[in-house]
């Protein structure tokens, strides 16, 4: 097909321009059959491919049936843009009453740098289609509709019947029958609603201790026997069953009355009622109780008198002092005469001494010594501490802390802060010793000779790959951290060549520059024009006029 684009479209395009606009835009399509108008339809789909190619998409879905033998573009202002048609008048698309007519055109657009060509070419344009854009597509094989992964082939009502559900993959499933669904064997097929509720009437099997199924309710007889292991108890029924001392069961809790009294069998006392009981009867403070026989505890007493009423072995509280006092006295702060035997105290700290020592030089932490044993350690003091003994050391002189001989005697913070403070000395080509790190300022002056250099302050870097004919050089930041990339690229194609740079400029790509050569260079043959660049690619544009010959592509590339 070919495309005339009229003198009104070139003006609209140039007026738009003039307005500030960067040009018209094709907004609608009028549908002829000869020089009879059909319909115009609205353009669904315009998309700029290149600043050469423009791609335009309409659509009419009604039951009307024609033939269409010519088209006119119209811009969004209403001016005839181009014409498009056979040279003999042929019909280039038929719609029926029953089909749908998808125009899906390239308007391909011939211009000179400066001039408008109005002339050109239309060929049909068949793109794989989208969510967003009218198309083409491939019908979806059988392994490929079972997947999950593609999302531009159709599936048809074939392949959809054959896409089952397993356990790892969704799809269409089929209904199992009863008596599949009693059988309980198929893992392809579904229970519905109404096979399942007659399955589970059928379902008539009694409870166990393993086994879920249905229970009795045991009457109050067999509630209070406690031996029927099948049937179960309703609350009512475990409210009657009572407790006695020959059968476990329900009872109600006694009031502080009750427990007083002390003569009810029925209730039962909780803690708070029975401390209360033992509180009242026993923890008096106005009268200090005294046990004749002891407090027996299965036959053995834990205090006892040994010679009447007057002389008692006890232990009371001292609320004053906060003290225990044991003692053979029935007066009150008197410390008698009782002696008390333990295996061992229990200090608040958790340590627990459990024996007695007249050596002072004993390492066990459960020995207590004696104060003779303390008043001979005390006297003697002549143990000499090591890595493992304990014992005693002189302080250390300055002087011996600085020798660091000696292995005897102790170092003091203040001996060791000296000893420090001298040793500081800086590094040189011959000496170890301590380094700063040289300012980034220091480092571009360069008459620094004393302090070091980080990775960081000399970042450099300079590549070349002979194979691939491309690299770069990058300066270090004192000398403003500029990177210089270069390479060939060599393509037999027309259509967009997109360079990757060797390394990813790190804040921006300042400029791109490129030329083009040939194998057979003929002036008018090729044509080179740079696009877009980013951070780490740059593309270009590559038109020309002789199929056989090879364009190369040498570039350069700035930035920062």
């Amino acid at each position: 097909m070919s495309m005339m684009i009229h003198q009104s479209g070139i003006d609209a395009a140039i007026n738009a321009q003039a307005d500030g606009f960067s040009g018209a835009t094709l907004s609608y399509v009028d549908l002829f059959d000869g020089n009879n108008k059909i319909k115009r339809l609205d353009l669904v789909g315009v998309q700029v491919i290149e600043p050469s190619r423009v791609y335009v998409v309409a659509q009419d879905s009604t039951t009307e049936s024609y033939d269409v033998t010519k088209m006119d573009f119209i811009t969004d202002g209403g001016v005839l843009f181009a014409t498009v048609q056979h040279d003999d008048g042929s019909v280039i698309q038929s719609k029926g009453s029953t089909t749908t007519l998808i125009l899906a055109e390239q308007l391909n657009l011939s211009a000179a740098p400066g001039s408008v060509a109005p002339s050109g070419d239309v060929s049909i344009y068949a793109p794989q289609a989208t969510e967003s854009l009218l198309g083409t597509a491939e019908i979806a094989t059988q392994d490929e509709a079972n997947g999950t992964t593609d999302d531009t082939r159709f599936i048809t009502p074939k392949k959809l019947y054959n896409r089952t559900a397993t356990t790892s993959r969704r799809g269409v499933v089929e209904l199992a029958t009863q008596s599949e669904t009693d059988a309980g064997t198929s893992t392809s097929r579904v229970i519905t609603a109404a096979t399942l509720k007659s399955r589970l009437a059928s379902f008539t099997r009694n409870a166990t201790e393993t086994i879920k199924g249905f229970v009795e309710i045991a009457t109050q007889t067999e509630a209070n026997g406690g031996t029927d292991d099948t049937k179960v108890i309703t609350p009512k029924k475990l409210n009657s069953r009572t407790a006695t001392e020959s059968r476990r069961g329900v009872a109600e809790v006694a009031t502080q009355a009750e427990a007083n009294a002390g003569t009810d069998d029925s209730r039962i006392i909780t803690p708070k009622k029975l401390w209360s009981i033992l509180t009242s009867k026993f923890a008096r403070i106005d009268v200090r109780p005294k046990f004749s026989q002891g407090i027996n505890t299965g036959g053995k007493p834990i205090f006892f008198s040994e010679s009447g009423d007057s002389n008692i072995d006890h232990i009371w509280h001292d609320d004053a002092g906060n003290v225990y006092h044991f003692v053979s006295d029935g007066e009150l702060n008197q410390t008698g005469s009782a002696n008390i035997k333990v295996g061992g105290i229990q200090l608040s700290s958790g340590a627990r001494v459990t024996a007695i020592s007249d050596s002072a030089t004993s390492t066990s932490k459960t020995t207590l010594a004696t104060s003779y044993a303390v008043d001979v350690a005390r006297d003697d003091g002549t143990r000499q501490a090591t890595e493992s003994t304990r014992g005693q050391a002189e302080i250390a002189t300055q002087s011996e802390v600085d020798a660091g001989t000696t292995h005897t005697r102790m170092v003091t913070p203040k001996t060791l802060a000296s000893r420090l403070n001298s040793f500081a000395r800086n590094a040189t080509e011959s000496i170890k010793g301590f380094v700063e790190i040289a300012t980034q300022a220091e480092v571009n002056a360069g008459t620094n000779d004393s302090n070091a250099v980080t990775p960081k302050k000399l970042r450099a870097g300079f590549s070349y790959n002979f194979s691939s004919d491309h690299g770069y050089m990058a300066l270090p930041s004192w000398l403003g951290g500029f990177i210089f990339q270069w390479g060939i690229s060599v393509t037999g194609a027309d259509g967009t060549s997109v360079v990757t740079f060797p390394v990813t400029f790190p804040t921006s790509t300042f400029i791109t520059l490129m030329n083009s050569f040939e194998a057979r260079f003929v002036s008018t043959d090729t044509y080179t024009s740079i696009g877009e660049y980013t951070q780490t690619s740059a593309k270009f544009y590559i038109a020309r006029n002789n199929s056989g010959v090879i364009i190369g592509l040498r570039w350069f590339a700035i930035g920062h």
